[in-house]
């Protein structure tokens, strides 16, 4: 087993399975071994001999390194769809903007929302690089299931690194923004005041 056979779902699952109690290191292991292979604990404990168990959960030293990175381009076949990226994240609009805000927004659900965070970003095509007709809950499924962890880890840190960037880029703005309306805003204020003072009879 290699990081190139695992799914967002069983990564999601293996992550999860990380941070369950169990009362010893071997008993993890099999849970975690349960989790990438689809098969109850019971299985790898009740049904399996020994010497087998041990070789399956030696399949696991592939967890400890971190994938291989993938090189990147904006068309990427997942499955037997083909899929399209915005790779640029000045080019994205509004909508998925506010999606991806609200999306890693609780640090903790990123690993959770990691196959929607790359749905907002894609769209499905055709053969022919036409859009098709999806949703975004679609896509998000059906990557969620297919893509494979090597392209995920290199598309994530892509675009969380340049939504990083993008967002700090428009805070900026926005602060600069909101002080030069203040500004502005105090100085009309501030004159209104001063007219209305000017009129005043005591």
């Amino acid at each position: 087993m290699e990081w190139k056979d695992i799914s967002i779902k069983q990564y999601q699952d293996l992550c999860k399975e990380v941070d369950e109690d169990y009362a010893d290191d071997l008993e993890r292991s099999i849970g975690i071994l349960a989790t990438l292979t689809d098969k109850s604990i019971a299985y790898y404990t009740d049904e399996i001999p020994l010497n087998k168990l041990k070789e399956k959960l030696m399949g696991l030293a592939f967890i400890k390194e971190r994938p291989t990175p993938q090189k990147i381009y904006s068309k990427i076949r997942i499955g037997n769809k083909r899929f399209r990226f915005s790779l640029n994240m000045r080019t994205i609009s509004a909508g998925q903007y506010i999606d991806l805000t609200e999306l890693v927004k609780d640090k903790e659900k990123i690993n959770d929302n990691l196959h929607t965070f790359l749905a907002v970003l894609c769209e499905e095509i055709n053969w022919y690089g036409k859009k098709k007709d999806t949703i975004t809950s679609e896509r998000a499924k059906y990557i969620q299931n297919n893509m494979r962890m090597p392209m995920v880890f290199s598309l994530s840190g892509f675009f969380l690194s340049n939504y990083q960037r993008l967002t700090k880029g428009t805070n900026d703005y926005l602060e600069f923004m909101m002080k030069k309306m203040t500004k502005k805003a105090q100085e009309a204020t501030d004159l209104a005041l001063s007219s209305i003072g000017d009129g005043i009879i005591l």
